[in-house]
């Protein structure tokens, strides 16, 4: 495809695509003080996470260096308690934390920082399905962050994609009862497929990555969500919009746009595809 990879719009939408991971982290919190202490790095590493990204999708109001300072903080605090808790009962909760870590370093663009907080983390102290999905994709999700938005996939890329685009679709899979963490991971799978695509030349082959994308994609979808995706509509007064259906809602038009693009230059030479959801569908051949 001849699409610009860096084009401000698609690079917008893959900085914001991390965000529902900063509520997605469980933790099995301690008594009292240590309880507090905790809740309090979750809040702040999340709003650290989320300054990092909006400052990475060039969004207004985004401070330059806000987020990268806000995420150097966060990290070092979580290493300050987690160095203050060494005694093994304190494991339930630093081994999670320290992964909490490995996501910070992740959306701050640190990869290889990410490694090697990933390779601290016991999977054995991680008791949510969340954190234990995290820990079994970590292979994906730092491939994933590092290499999203070059301009240039090499034959290693591409293997790393058709890997990933497997294990993501096992986990989607299997991950029905924890909606927060399967929508993630089965988000990044869609957007996976759409750059894949957009790194293809075989016309043939950007049809297929556009269809596996969106039909895999789509399965997490209810009927009200797919009627919610088609005509949206502002939330209403008190309706929460950070749970998983809402956000699975207002995340999917980004999904959406960025297949329409690939397959209007399909079908600009008479190559355009189909996908099988037919809000989908209807989606990605709007002119």
């Amino acid at each position: 495809m001849t699409t610009a990879l860096r084009s401000r719009s698609f690079l917008r939408s893959l900085a914001l695509a991390a965000t529902p991971l900063l509520l997605a982290l469980g933790l099995v919190l301690p008594g009292c003080a240590t309880s507090r202490e905790v809740a309090q790095i979750v809040a702040n590493s999340n709003a650290a996470m989320l300054a990092g990204r909006l400052e990475q999708a060039g969004l207004p109001g985004a401070a330059p260096g806000a987020g990268a300072q806000a995420v150097q903080q966060e990290y070092d605090r979580i290493e300050a308690f987690i160095a203050a808790h060494q005694e093994p009962q304190f494991l339930d909760t630093t081994t999670p934390l320290r992964l909490r870590q490995a996501v910070l370093l992740l959306n701050n663009g640190q990869p290889s920082l990410a490694k090697a907080a990933f390779a601290q983390v016991d999977a054995s102290h991680l008791h949510t399905a969340r954190d234990q999905a995290l820990k079994r994709s970590e292979r994906t999700l730092l491939w994933w962050f590092a290499n999203s938005t070059k301009e240039n996939w090499t034959d290693t890329d591409r293997q790393e994609s058709k890997a990933a685009l497997a294990q993501l679709q096992s986990e989607q899979e299997a991950l029905g009862d924890s909606p927060d963490i399967r929508d993630y991971l089965a988000e990044m799978r869609a957007w996976i497929g759409i750059v894949a695509a957009k790194h293809t030349t075989e016309e043939n082959k950007v049809r297929a990555f556009l269809v596996d994308a969106l039909d895999a994609y789509a399965k997490i979808f209810t009927a009200d969500d797919l009627q919610a995706v088609a005509a949206p509509a502002t939330p209403a007064a008190g309706q929460p919009v950070l749970g998983p259906e809402m956000r699975r809602r207002l995340r999917a038009p980004a999904v959406l746009e960025q297949a329409r693009t690939i397959n209007k230059a399909l079908g600009d030479r008479g190559a355009g595809t189909h996908v099988a959801t037919p809000v989908f569908d209807a989606w990605i051949h709007r002119p």
